[in-house]
């Protein structure tokens, strides 16, 4: 579908007003909040409208300027802004994007990968004193709204002079959230803590790949540690080789798991993914009229 004038508008005009414009529009929407909040939230709250006015009554982030305004899709309003920034980085200010973290944790919603990515870009060149600033606005508990807000942008910025800051800002242990996040696909921050170290006996390679395989979609994220890959080396031909993919109408358990794989296989160990692909192409011959073919 060919694209509007204006859209074309809005993603190549490098024109100042332009910029001046987007950039206004994105720090209002960066600023609202859903009435109920997001959908998840409102599932979990008896009435939720009045929990979302309770929490933007905090004064911790009082001086944000944050609005209620509509209904969930406002958060899909906040994607379309940071898919903005991710073309131009510089948008908005680190400020904004403070505001816009306020607003996804008091209405209970989360960021994808692709939204920590562009913030993660915004911030690159953001100085370390603006971080260090944030920090001496700190109430003495610390483990309020406005600690939790700086450290979940922190995490998206991921930044190795931030790390400091990054522990100083880190909320208590949760084991709830802990459990929660084992069983989740893998954030940024997760990633780099994990990646870093070998396997522990406890995990499985192939779960780590499953889990990781929406934050390998950004093309800067550094790969695991060699220990980690020579072990993924070694446990997928034990998988795959010697399973046939895609054989009947209907996904098979092996069709799934590869399909899950496939994207840090990909990243990291294209030449197993490449040899697994040629030997389920050289088995076509040998397959049924029945079956599927690649």
């Amino acid at each position: 579908m060919p694209v509007s004038p204006s859209t074309r508008v809005l993603i190549v005009d490098d024109s100042a007003v332009v910029r001046k414009l987007i950039g206004d529009a994105l720090r209002t929407w960066f600023r609202l909040i859903p009435t109920a909040g997001a959908t998840l939230f409102q599932r979990g709250h008896e009435d939720p409208e009045a929990a979302i006015r309770m929490r933007i009554a905090d004064p911790d982030i009082a001086n944000l300027n944050l609005k209620i305004c509509g209904d969930a899709g406002i958060l899909m309003l906040h994607r379309v802004g940071l898919y903005l920034l991710s073309k131009v980085s510089n948008l908005v200010g680190p400020d904004d994007l403070f505001a816009l973290m306020a607003a996804q944790e008091i209405a209970g919603g989360y960021l994808m990968n692709g939204d920590c990515w562009a913030i993660r870009r915004a911030l690159a060149q953001v100085s370390v004193t603006w971080f260090e600033e944030q920090m001496q606005r700190l109430p003495s508990d610390t483990s309020g709204r406005w600690s939790n807000i700086l450290h979940g942008l922190i995490a998206c910025a991921a930044r190795a002079d931030l790390r400091v800051v990054e522990e100083a800002t880190k909320p208590p242990p949760d084991l709830w959230r802990e459990l929660l996040q084992q069983l989740s696909l893998y954030d940024r921050a997760y990633y780099d803590d994990l990646r870093a170290r070998p396997f522990s006996p406890d995990e499985h390679p192939a779960r780590f790949m499953e889990l990781a395989r929406d934050v390998v979609r950004d093309p800067d994220l550094p790969k695991p540690c060699q220990e980690r890959i020579t072990a993924i080396r070694r446990v997928l031909p034990d998988i795959f080789f010697k399973t046939e993919l895609q054989t009947g109408p209907f996904t098979t358990a092996e069709d799934y798991k590869f399909e899950q794989l496939l994207p840090a296989m990909a990243a990291w160990v294209p030449d197993i993914g490449a040899t697994i692909v040629r030997r389920q192409i050289e088995g076509l011959p040998a397959r049924g009229p029945d079956k599927q073919h690649w």
